[in-house]
């Protein structure tokens, strides 16, 4: 990935095409341009043909220092951070399958403040709340959904009783017969809750690490740590308990 120039005698990064020819670049591989040294705030989706925008907000930014699994994850500091993503119909999950995961490491006083982990709804504004995930500092999971955007159907809540600085793989998953079941870090925590309900679609935003608020981003229950190989999509991917990804997540 790097060469002497020849006129300057210095070592310097070669470029994609100095390189194209000996390298194929999959979805393992990368480019390392070093062109400025500031931290990476750019977050591509790697999904279905990476049709989803992902904007960072604040100033959430990948870290190499704390991750899980490849070379970085996202840092969230707790005051004003989260990663969104625009309405699409793939996260309009009606009364079908879905799989909502993450890993996640909590730092600070995000446990005990409650945390907005995955969500896509605005928890004031009328007719726009669909589903969520978050830790509600009260030593429970909780996965909520609406059937009418106005109210929550129900705040299902799974026991689950997490630590600061600790990598967690959180998943919230319902099959094609309306079984919802959580897991950390592959174990099923709680019952499972059969949930026949079909499920609101809104304008909102998914967010990762925060809320929408009246029509705003809320970081009221901000993340304040890191997020690593989030996946949305709407197949059930785990029915029973199985071992925690170690490599990057597969695309659905």
């Amino acid at each position: 990935f790097a060469e002497t120039d020849s006129d300057t005698n210095q070592w310097k990064p070669k470029t994609a095409e100095d390189i194209k020819a000996a390298v194929t670049f999959g979805v393992n591989g990368f480019y390392l341009p070093f062109s400025n040294d500031a931290l990476a705030t750019s977050f591509v989706d790697t999904g279905n043909g990476g049709r989803h925008t992902v904007t960072a907000n604040g100033d959430v930014h990948t870290d190499t220092t704390i991750k899980k699994i490849g070379t970085a994850s996202a840092q969230f500091d707790g005051t004003g951070d989260c990663l969104s993503v625009p309405d699409n119909s793939d996260f309009d999950f009606g009364a079908g399958e879905f799989n909502i995961e993450c890993w996640a490491y909590f730092q600070g006083s995000s446990l005990s403040n409650g945390v907005d982990i995955v969500t896509k709804y605005d928890d004031h504004t009328q007719n726009q709340r669909c589903w969520g995930i978050k830790y509600p500092a009260s030593n429970n999971l909780e996965f909520r959904y609406s059937t009418n955007g106005s109210s929550w159907a129900a705040e299902l809540q799974f026991s689950w009783t997490p630590s600061l600085n600790t990598w967690y793989h959180i998943a919230v998953s319902r099959d094609g017969v309306g079984n919802i079941r959580a897991f950390i870090d592959g174990t099923q925590i709680g019952s499972t809750q059969q949930v026949t309900d079909t499920f609101y679609n809104s304008t909102a935003l998914v967010v990762m690490g925060a809320d929408m608020y009246n029509g705003s981003l809320n970081y009221t229950n901000a993340l304040n740590g890191y997020m690593d190989e989030i996946r949305i999509c709407n197949k059930a991917k785990y029915t029973s308990n199985f071992t925690a990804p170690t490599t990057a997540l597969e695309s659905d």
